[in-house]
């Protein structure tokens, strides 16, 4: 085997294993447009290996060589759907006819109309292969690549240069993985027209196995950690896994083909291709096959596995769930299904040291008592035992004292088998309750095992639970606080703003008995008191509105309409410091499904924000256009041509009570970042210090709307 033709398995092994691996993670549409490409260049990697492996013949070098194009011409336009997909910009127009010109090019190389015929390709000592020679279209292929590749690198080099956080690192990894991919594909196409490198007897080679190996290893671990990391280590560790499984297929690939040349006396590219494909897809499969057998079989053979596997699900969706009702409903579910059990009951601790039953599933015997008073005898008995009480094993102890008898008649008179108390470092956290096994078998030391086990999860469990609400009561506070502490900012601001139309109804009130018989100063008295009246019980109304505390309460909204409101409210604010507020408002934006006076918190909030960031004649404007992935999202922009924010600290600005103003107490921000994550969207932040900073608050669309339609938007100044 050639040394081109090894480099070339190894990267169809390398393509296939981290495409498998990101398929596997998620099946989200960007992972399975990576794992085509991943299959794409592991296609056209194995035309490498034929075309460089000696013995194939002419005819099979015309067929590898047009797969080699035709892989050439696909990947072009995965690469750009991949990149659109990532960075939300995904548009139909650029999209569909990506794959048109693909689909259009991979039919002209199979009819022949880029790849005409192949030439010999000198290989070590006397070996030679294969390489395509141009047909009369070959030069759209290339041209094809170049112009899909500039698009897509366009698009990471903005958001390079233009984003943060995960977007700026997904971008600084795929421009880093495609600029060799991009370069050496080009180099080999190019191999289509030339037969030697210009000025030399240097036979073009295809480089591109090599390239890939580093696209798939960068490019794979961008999308699966999905988050900014270090360059090196994602380096180091990608192409240490993808090498460790080339150091399994490479040998194994070499000693199929010398097997094949000892038995026969030669070999033949295209069936060594096809076993060393087989093989390579044996070993993809064979872990999950194995796991999938251990876990059927450990089904049927041994009850543990069954355990294991119920354990395990509970300790995932346990750290997860942080209401004590669904935990509680999630414990009863588990322990009925891995004990067979058909009465369950968890209760739960209070601060007076009553334990008041949370939820129980029971099967028609004695009820559950619905408190367990301090000094019951089974709470008294669990707490001293510190695991699980067992009734039969108490009943047949030789020292039994009257707390153990007091405690056994409890649990007979309540149809208890099974006590487990929950305790944490702090407190007891409650008490799980058993009846019988519904086959009447005793409960094992496997049982008790496990239940030991799950006790402790669900003792920390509950205790994070119990933590998320008193934070969440916290946070209702601080937002409340928050609340007040906007509208007094507003006071000073509105008392401003009415104080003027009144002293202009007053005037014409103290005119109006003079020239009470002027005709035109009544229409205009009357014009102006009409206006300058609605224009105070607007601010005024959105001032209470704002206000007036009320629970959630999701509806469909328009958020311009809110917009506009906000920035009525906002127009005095941004006057008496000289700054400019403007809108840019899309006709025609799809509806939310939001809270809208949250969701005019986080607006104002973010506004007046950039307002103080402003200084005199500054200007800040708040736009609204679809976004997000796939448009699926609509957009809030606030910008301001401000002071910006140091990239050290915008890390940190969405962190509670981290702030840079004095008098700020660093809570606005914490609290929107949390009413738009609890609406299903998420908040964006461009600055650059003394340049300004874009927020960029999504909100899913209502999917029960059409999306925004393409009027253009409609921009409204109002001055400073």
């Amino acid at each position: 085997m050639t040394l081109f033709a090894a480099l070339a398995l190894a990267a169809v092994s390398t393509n296939l294993f981290l495409g498998v691996v990101v398929l596997q993670r998620h099946r989200r549409l960007v992972n399975r447009i990576f794992f085509a490409f991943c299959c794409c260049l592991a296609a056209w990697s194995l035309s490498v290996y034929v075309l460089t492996e000696p013995g194939a013949g002419r005819a099979a070098g015309i067929v590898w060589s047009r797969v080699m194009v035709s892989a050439a011409a696909v990947a072009p336009a995965l690469f750009l759907h991949l990149v659109l997909l990532n960075f939300g910009e995904v548009k139909r127009r650029i999209v569909l006819p990506a794959y048109s010109g693909s689909a259009v090019l991979v039919t002209m190389t199979l009819a022949g109309l880029t790849v005409g015929d192949v030439r010999p390709l000198p290989l070590a000592g006397e070996a030679v292969g294969w390489y395509g020679t141009a047909a009369a279209l070959a030069p759209i292929v290339p041209l094809f690549a170049a112009t899909a590749a500039y698009v897509a690198v366009s698009v990471l080099f903005r958001n390079v240069r233009h984003a943060s956080g995960i977007r700026r690192g997904q971008a600084t990894y795929l421009l880093v993985a495609i600029t060799p991919a991009l370069v050496i594909g080009l180099h080999d196409l190019l191999g289509l027209a030339y037969d030697h490198y210009s000025g030399t007897e240097i036979a073009f080679m295809p480089l591109f196995p090599l390239a890939s190996i580093v696209w798939t290893t960068l490019g794979g671990y961008a999308i699966l950690r999905h988050r900014l990391m270090d360059l090196d280590a994602a380096l180091v560790r990608g192409i240490g896994e993808a090498l460790l499984f080339a150091v399994i297929i490479t040998p194994t690939a070499l000693v199929l083909v010398a097997a094949e040349k000892a038995y026969f006396g030669h070999t033949v590219p295209e069936f060594s291709a096809l076993a060393i494909t087989v093989c390579t897809a044996a070993t993809l499969a064979f872990p999950l096959l194995r796991a999938a057998l251990r876990s059927k079989v450990g089904a049927v053979l041994v009850r543990g596995a069954s355990y294991r596997q119920v354990l395990l699900e509970f300790s995932k969706e346990a750290t997860r769930i942080l209401e004590l009702d669904r935990l509680i409903e999630r414990v009863n579910r588990t322990l009925v299904e891995a004990l067979n059990v058909a009465r369950v009951g968890v209760y739960v601790s209070e601060p007076s040291g009553v334990c008041r039953l949370g939820g129980a599933v029971e099967d028609g015997g004695p009820p559950l008592p619905e408190r367990l008073d301090v000094g019951h005898p089974l709470q008294a008995l669990s707490e001293r035992s510190g695991g699980p009480v067992v009734r039969e094993e108490i009943e047949l102890a030789a020292d039994n004292g009257p707390d153990q008898r007091k405690a056994v008649e409890a649990m007979r008179e309540t149809g208890i088998e099974v006590a487990i108390p929950l305790p944490t470092p702090e407190r007891l956290e409650g008490l799980v309750v058993l009846g019988p096994k519904t086959s009447g078998a005793m409960f094992s030391e496997e049982d008790i095992e496990v239940l030991t086990i799950l006790a402790n999860q669900l003792s920390t469990a509950m205790s994070n639970a119990r933590l998320y609400a008193d934070l969440k009561r916290s946070q209702e506070l601080i937002q409340r606080s928050d609340r007040l502490s906007a509208i007094g900012t507003m006071a000073a601001g509105l008392a401003h703003e009415i104080r003027n139309p009144l002293v202009s109804i007053r005037t014409f009130t103290q005119l109006l008995p003079e020239r009470i018989d002027d005709d035109e100063f009544r229409n205009k008295f009357l014009e102006l008191t009409l206006s300058e009246v609605d224009r105070i019980c607007a601010l005024v109304s959105e001032l209470l509105a704002f206000a007036r505390p009320a629970p959630a309460q999701l509806q469909r909204v328009d958020l311009n309409d809110g917009i506009e409101r906000i920035c009525m409210l906002l127009e005095s604010q941004a006057r008496n410091r000289g700054v400019c507020l403007s809108k840019r408002l899309r006709r025609g934006l799809a509806y939310v499904t939001v809270d809208e006076d949250q969701i005019k918190q986080v607006v104002m909030n973010i506004i007046l924000n950039a307002i103080q960031a402003c200084d005199e004649g500054g200007a800040v404007e708040v736009a609204t256009y679809p976004g997000g992935e796939d448009d699926r999202f609509v957009c809030i922009e606030v910008s301001d041509n401000g002071r910006g924010i140091e990239p050290g600290v915008v890390k940190r600005i969405f962190d509670p009570f981290f702030t840079t103003r004095r008098e700020g107490t660093g809570l606005g921000l914490s609290i929107a970042h949390q009413i738009v994550s609890r609406h299903g969207g998420y908040i964006d932040v461009r600055s650059q210090p003394q340049q300004g900073t874009s927020f960029l608050v999504y909100l899913p669309i209502d999917t029960g709307t059409e999306e925004a339609d393409s009027a253009p938007a409609e921009e409204v100044h109002a001055h400073g």
